[in-house]
């Protein structure tokens, strides 16, 4: 495991009745581009492999020192790196940063920001890479805005999100909605919510029109691949008390006990959490090099890996209890033999389908007759 990766922002303590911990870190993507091969391991650590389907992975991107880890640490008890004031407007947050709400089964995704000083004009490949990534990967991806640079191109994310939305029509997952929440920092109470959304909304359209669309999403809407939504933030420095009350009252959206949640609308298909992190390398291959998306197809490896892997385990344990079955026959006449024999049988199929059973029926049902 790549100590620098695994030991710096690994700061996490165990939770008590009275505790809520805030969870280690993990830098799955760096500044270089590279992915971390250790976040399987990491995930293990943490136990969160444990989770099986039932997580939701949020991530944020946005201008650098726009606040994005300090609202992330703030919703969801994380403990990523924010801007220290004192020392300007400097980049924090490098590549990507994996971390998990320790109080809900949430993995939260923090993008390094975007249109920073240290990466210059070369900033556009990584801005689109890791945000692409982070779409794939998310079932409510946060983009953190300032309010007065709505209808600013550049500023408001628009152009990143053009490009974002023509790659993500390559990953052909129309079946499986996405919130889009964009947060709108620092809002002025005398201005008019309403209008700055319909500004929005009104770039969304735009940008839609705009996009290449393949032949077969041609006549189609961003509301068939999105929901978006929309939540305004008062400044943190001139309004603090403000700024806490709207952020917990912007932490009950997240709260799954809520009848109308961030994830209501939106459609869980989710490989075990287990398979999280392999899947989230191999699609950062594809991206990296440039390949065409497919993510129903990629589950479908993913899951076809992870269930022979799963096989192989049980096979190995059921070849050891035949070892062991047949080296006590030699020794004596084993009268129970046909009943036992069954029950290691009917013991293996039980280990497979109970370590299978989150992955798709198809899939397990053809490793199991292979």
């Amino acid at each position: 495991i790549n100590a620098e990766y695994m030991g710096i922002y690994n700061n996490s303590k165990e939770m008590t009745s009275n505790e809520k911990s805030e969870a280690a870190q993990c830098q799955i993507v760096d500044f270089e581009l590279n992915f971390n091969h250790g976040l399987q391991e990491f995930m293990k650590q943490n136990k969160l492999v444990e989770y099986g389907v039932n997580y939701q992975t949020i991530s944020v991107i946005g201008c650098q020192s726009s606040g994005k880890s300090t609202l992330l640490n703030k919703l969801f008890h994380t403990n990523f790196e924010v801007m220290n004031s004192e020392m300007g407007r400097t980049q924090t947050t490098k590549g990507i940063v994996f971390s998990w709400d320790p109080t809900r089964k949430f993995f939260i995704l923090d993008v390094e920001g975007i249109d920073s000083r240290e990466r210059g004009d070369s900033g556009h490949i990584f801005e689109q890479s890791t945000s692409l990534l982070a779409l794939a990967m998310s079932d409510v991806f946060m983009i953190n805005m300032w309010t007065n640079d709505v209808g600013r191109y550049t500023a408001s994310n628009i152009g990143l999100l053009k490009v974002v939305f023509e790659m993500n029509l390559k990953i052909v997952e129309k079946q499986r909605s996405k919130k889009i929440l964009f947060v709108l920092r620092d809002f002025d109470p005398q201005s008019k919510f309403d209008k700055i959304v319909s500004m929005i909304k009104s770039d969304l359209e735009k940008i839609w029109r705009d996009i290449v669309k393949p032949e077969a999403y041609a006549n189609s809407q961003a509301s068939d691949f999105f929901s978006f939504d929309f939540f305004k933030i008062p400044h943190k420095i001139y309004a603090p008390e403000d700024f806490d009350k709207t952020v917990t009252e912007m932490g009950k959206k997240f709260d799954i006990n809520n009848p109308v949640n961030m994830f209501s609308d939106i459609s869980n298909q989710h490989l075990p959490s287990e398979a999280f992190a392999i899947f989230m390398e191999n699609l950062w291959k594809k991206i990296r090099s440039e390949k065409e998306l497919n993510l129903p197809s990629t589950r479908v490896m993913i899951a076809t890996y992870k269930c022979y892997e799963i096989k192989n385990q049980v096979l190995s344990s059921f070849t050891q209890d035949l070892d062991i079955l047949n080296a006590l026959t030699e020794k004596d006449y084993q009268q129970d033999f046909p009943t036992i024999a069954r029950k290691i049988m009917r013991d293996a199929c039980a280990n497979f389908n109970n370590g299978a059973k989150n992955y798709p029926e198809a899939v397990t049902s053809q490793v199991q007759e292979d």
